[in-house]
């Protein structure tokens, strides 16, 4: 009996645990609800020591303390807090190493904490002079508290007041904010007093600001929705040409303005608070209201050039308003009213589509086409929705069925709901994108183009509606869709009436303000009938002297660009202002300014070109570089020069164009002949610069990251660059400091041996922890501070640290030591030239020390071949070949292959056209053709395909540099299909030759073979680097395999010689960590092939030049 009470005991006790299944098993129906998801997850930041303690378990306690500090860095408003040193302005306790503390006072975030206190010192006297003022006007006698909790009453009234909160709500806040601020509040009655000092304080931030802004232009509007209130918005430009605007008036009224009041308040606010005379304000804008249109009437007698917008944005709102839809609108009140009354119904929407229900505004622009577009994506639910749910407003409810259930009205809701959602989003983008805040000024006149040019063209989702109720039949389809754009028509008609007649002037001024963007200006090509457009803005007064002035500023951009691509340095970080005014006299002294910069612009341009033909014709190796490579160069090497890279380091780019003068370039080379160039220089290499022919095999225990993840960002970080170089040189001296504020007995033999073991890529930490450790010898240590001492990586830092006297050798013996037999044998005078040269931002190398340097690694250069020139064509002109477009490749290798099978054409000497190639780059070309003396062939390919531009500036250069030489080779191969369409044909047909029978397919095919069969494999180290082109059949390094149609097998070959790579010895014996895919696969879509994107996928698989790794490269192109 015992046991079954027991039992039935624990039974009840389950059953009260549980009441809501108890509930549940007895029929009733409990569902638990969706929570809304409102908590966030935090992350607990733990800062770890920087030093272990096993690791500094021998290290002596630092006597330095806190107020030596203090001493040493006055006015940094650091602070003693319990033994700690604090900073003030940084908020932060802080090290009181020294080394530490210098970095930290050079630090970004404290400059900006000791600006801000400098700052809130201002701003408080501003704020007492506020509160001053209002003691005044309420003739108060005097208060009794201290400064700095009136301060703070203030400041927690206007906290309050930004944040949006309730002054009201301060009397439960008090006590907690009186507990951690230490200062006593009042009550919120009292605290409100404050308001107006605070109004005070943010009108004369106002009158700071903007009491030397030259023009101004106003907007302003009202509105009943919270009292009657009117509010002025000025803009303006700042000196860095930023768009900003400002209140500077708000206030309630007791009842609506006529034109005339708003005039008054206008003219008050603008004249007698702001002082803003007759020519200051230039524009206006407001809505359409009549009221606003009989202000501005009134205000344009005393300014008398204010130039009137009427607000875009209102204007294309409106648009919808005139949108006539037959079951649409009938339907969309119901659909409203549905919502609206019922809280219900839109939880239930959103149970069953997943999305909120949109909100119907009367204010809002474009809401009513929110909620409709909405529909017309869930139309699928809104017929079970209304079905499903009969309590749901029932009269309202069937008044929207009644709609559905008839099939016309049905058909033409759908096809009503399609077409006013093509139609409206084109003006909905419109009306947010002119509502913002940026310089519209510039791409408004745009805007309003494409809305004009979008508008009553295309309406796919009407076309698809259409398609579907006609089923087929294209008569009916078309009816359906010229039924449903004829809603439309009105909203699309007085679009154009307002911007094209009604708005007119105006816009064709916003057109013409586009002249005023320096990016613009250069694409719209503006004539003297494009500058008269100006007089459309009635406070430009003279249209001539504007015509005048864009003239010369357009002269000075051009100029500029110029100068730019030229890679004239100084110009690169050139700025300038020219301030108009409307004083005749500064009107000419801006004329003189901009005549004197042309001047001086036009003298440098002259001046620097001559400078780089000069260069260009003394140096061949010049010519294989654009200007902006040029530029690069002299960038990039100028950073290794004085030290802020490795030269091991620099990106892979500036090592791919110099293979264009030698082929076998690499860091120790480059690092060897620019030493031997600049005496007094910074070079140096990580020890990965020195060749280690080992260290990427499976036996090597070193790792290093290959994978270049991002080649693209290498060339312009310039910053990670330079921190990386510091770092070498703060971590040593930082560990030296370290050490010193550890009163250790250690001698600096102990630091170079733990530099020399640890490599200059050692941390802080590693530096200290092995001078620290007892686990080498003397001898031990002094056998590696000899091996720093003539460690060529590390001589700049121990030059930098200890001294010369500490290096054994001289650093450029040492370092020759490195060199290989090659490398030695370049040995020629010093050139003595001033190496560098600067703007604001960076150091280039000088264009005369490129010239050489390109010079000297090109005389190692021993690979030309002297081409054989074909007895039809004549040495000494541009000879020109005509041939069939499908044989113009045939034609080139014809003219290569020669009669002794020469090597392929190189880049050097060949350049295939087509829309994109640029005049620099066949300038280039006939450059290398004139300056040549070593025979080689050089030959222009698809020169018909020149843009006409291009092909003009051609033919001029082809003129100028061909004069005074007739020993050079040059071909120019165009296809006779585009004989009579090339302005390249057309200068230089007098050159046409008949050029013989091109070399037959099994010629050109075998000549092909034999040049693409890879050479033998070499070996690094012990390990033989054999090439990728070693598992294809006959070992060649490009073929191409094709089928007429997919599927047939293609990328299974690919597959099969991919997988027979890694049985290779050097991908074999590749350490784990450094392998990568060996089959890359770029995939080439469409018809025209975009080399650059090719080009950038390649690169993006790009490792470091002397990995001992073989890959395969699959070009997958498609069957288009």
């Amino acid at each position: 009996m015992a046991d079954v009470l027991s039992s039935n005991s624990s039974e009840e006790d389950d059953a009260v645990t549980n009441p809501i299944q108890l509930a549940i098993n007895k029929g009733a129906n409990i569902t638990e609800p969706d929570r809304a998801a409102i908590s966030r997850k935090r992350k607990i930041v733990k800062n770890s020591g920087k030093y272990k303690a096993s690791r500094m378990k021998n290290h002596s306690k630092n006597d330095t303390c806190v107020w030596d500090r203090l001493k040493d860095f006055p006015g940094q408003h650091f602070v003693n807090e319990n033994g700690q040193l604090r900073c003030n302005a940084c908020s932060e306790i802080i090290s009181i190493k020294k080394s530490s503390i210098e970095k930290h006072v050079q630090s970004k975030k404290h400059v900006n904490g000791i600006a801000s206190i400098a700052k809130s010192k201002k701003e408080n006297q501003t704020i007492l002079e506020c509160l001053k003022k209002q003691d005044i006007r309420d003739r108060a006698s005097g208060s009794t508290l201290p400064e700095d909790m009136r301060l703070f009453r203030f400041e927690i009234v206007e906290t309050f007041l930004l944040a949006g909160i309730e002054i009201s709500k301060l009397d439960i806040m008090r006590p907690f904010l009186e507990k951690y601020a230490g200062h006593r509040l009042t009550g919120a009655s009292h605290m409100k007093d404050i308001i107006p000092s605070v109004l005070e304080k943010a009108r004369e931030k106002i009158k700071a600001e903007i009491q030397n802004v030259q023009e101004v232009s106003m907007i302003f509007d009202g509105t009943a929705r919270l009292g009657e209130a009117l509010a002025i918005v000025i803009r303006y430009v700042q000196e860095n040409f930023k768009p900003t605007q400002r209140l500077i008036c708000l206030e309630v009224l007791a009842k609506p303005l006529k034109g005339s009041e708003l005039a008054q308040r206008l003219m008050s606010c603008l004249v007698v608070n702001h002082n803003f005379g007759p020519n200051l304000v230039l524009a206006t804008m407001r809505d359409g209201a009549a009221v606003n249109g009989a202000a501005i009437r009134q205000l344009s007698f005393f300014y008398p050039n204010i130039f009137y917008v009427t607000c875009f944005s209102h204007t294309i709102d409106n648009v919808g308003t005139h949108f006539k839809f037959r079951v649409l609108d009938i339907f969309f009140r119901h659909w409203i009213s549905l919502f609206a009354n019922s809280y219900n119904a839109k939880l239930l929407w959103k149970e069953r589509t997943g999305q909120s229900m949109r909100t119907y505004s009367n204010t809002r622009w474009w809401s009513k086409w929110e909620v409709q577009k909405q529909v017309y994506e869930y139309f699928g639910d809104v017929v079970p929705f209304l079905r499903e749910n009969e309590n749901l407003s029932p009269a309202t409810r069937q008044h929207l069925l009644e709609i559905i259930d008839n099939p016309r009205d049905l058909q033409d809701l759908r096809l009503e709901l399609a077409v006013i959602v093509d139609a409206g989003v084109q003006f909905v983008k419109a009306t947010y994108y002119l509502e913002g805040d940026g310089p519209l000024i510039f791409s408004c006149y745009e805007r309003l183009s494409a809305v004009s040019n979008a508008i009553g063209a295309n309406f796919p989702s009407t076309s698809a509606i259409a398609r579907e109720i006609a089923n087929g039949d294209v008569v009916v389809q078309n009816q359906l869709i010229t039924q449903a754009t004829a809603c439309v028509q009105p909203g699309l008609l007085f679009f154009q009436e307002k911007f094209s007649v009604q708005f007119h002037t105006i816009v064709r001024a916003f057109k013409v303000a586009r002249l005023c963007c320096p990016v613009q200006v250069q694409q719209l090509k503006p004539d003297a009938a494009t500058l008269e457009e100006f007089s459309n803005f009635p406070f430009i007064a003279n249209s001539s002297t504007v015509e005048y002035v864009f003239e010369g500023i357009l002269r000075v951009s051009d100029l500029y660009l110029q100068l730019c691509e030229v890679g004239e340095i100084s110009n690169l970080t050139w700025k300038t202002k020219f301030r108009c005014s409307k004083i005749e006299g500064c009107r000419e002294e801006l004329l003189d300014n901009i005549d004197k910069t042309c001047e001086t612009m036009e003298n440098k341009l002259k001046q620097w070109k001559k400078n780089i033909n000069g260069e260009r014709h003394k140096c061949y190796s010049l010519n294989h570089f654009t200007m902006k490579q040029i530029l690069n160069l002299r960038k990039e090497l100028a950073k290794a020069c004085i030290g802020l890279v490795a030269m091991d380091e620099l990106p892979l780019q500036t090592f791919m164009l110099l293979e264009a003068v030698n082929k076998a370039i690499d860091p120790l080379l480059l690092a060897n002949v620019l030493r031997k160039m600049i005496p007094e220089n910074s070079i140096f290499l990580t020890e990965e610069g020195f060749k280690d022919e080992q260290k990427y095999f499976a036996n090597d225990t070193g790792g290093e990251e290959i994978l270049l993840e991002n080649v693209e960002e290498e060339i312009d970080v310039i910053q990670p660059i330079m921190r990386k170089r510091k770092n070498s040189l703060e971590t040593f001296t930082a560990a030296k400091e370290t050490l010193e504020g550890m009163s250790m007995n250690y001698s600096e033999e102990y630091l170079l041996a733990a530099l020399e073991h640890c490599g200059r890529r050692a941390t802080e930490d590693e530096l200290v922890a092995w001078v620290a450790s007892d686990d080498y010898d003397e001898e031990t240590v002094t056998m590696l501070c000899e091996k720093a001492k003539k460690n060529p990586r590390l001589s700049d830092l121990v030059k930098d640290v200890f001294g010369p006297e500490f290096q054994a050798i001289n650093d450029e013996e040492t370092f020759l030591c490195n060199m290989t037999a090659n490398e030695t044998e370049i040995e020629r005078p010093q050139i003595v030239l001033k190496p560098y040269v600067n703007n604001e931002e960076d150091t280039y190398l000088t264009l005369e020390i490129l010239a050489a340097l390109l010079d000297r690694l090109s005389e190692s250069e021993s690979d030309y071949v002297r081409r054989q020139l074909p007895s039809v064509l004549k040495e000494g002109e541009p000879n020109l070949l005509l041939v069939p477009k499908g044989e113009v490749f045939g034609c080139v290798l014809s003219l290569f292959m020669g009669a002794n099978d020469q090597p392929l054409p190189t880049d050097e000497e060949v350049i295939v056209c087509d829309e994109n190639t640029t005049a620099e780059e066949i300038e280039l070309l006939w450059r290398r053709a004139v300056v040549d003396e070593s025979g080689l062939l050089f030959c222009l390919a698809n020169a018909d395909l020149l843009d006409y531009d291009v092909s003009q500036q051609a033919v001029r250069s082809l003129i100028l540099l061909t004069q005074n030489h007739s020993r050079y080779h040059l071909v120019v191969i165009c296809s006779i299909e585009n004989e009579d369409k090339s302005h390249m044909v057309a200068s230089i047909d007098q050159f046409r030759r008949q050029f013989p029978l091109l070399a037959p397919m099994r010629g050109i095919q075998h000549y092909l073979k034999e040049q693409l069969v890879v050479s033998d494999a070499k070996m690094v180290g012990d390990v033989q680097w054999a090439p990728a082109a070693t598992v294809d059949m006959e070992k060649l390094s490009v073929r191409v395999v094709q089928s007429s149609r997919a599927g047939m097998g293609k990328s299974l070959v690919v597959k099969h010689l991919a997988e027979q790579l890694t049985n290779l010895p050097n991908n074999k014996k590749l350490r784990e960590d450094l392998m990568l895919s060996l089959c890359p696969t770029i995939p080439v879509h469409g018809i025209s092939v975009d080399s650059d994107c090719v080009t950038r996928t390649l690169r993006s698989h790009a490792v470091k030049r002397d990995i001992p790794v073989s890959r395969i490269f699959h070009l997958d192109m498609s069957q288009s």
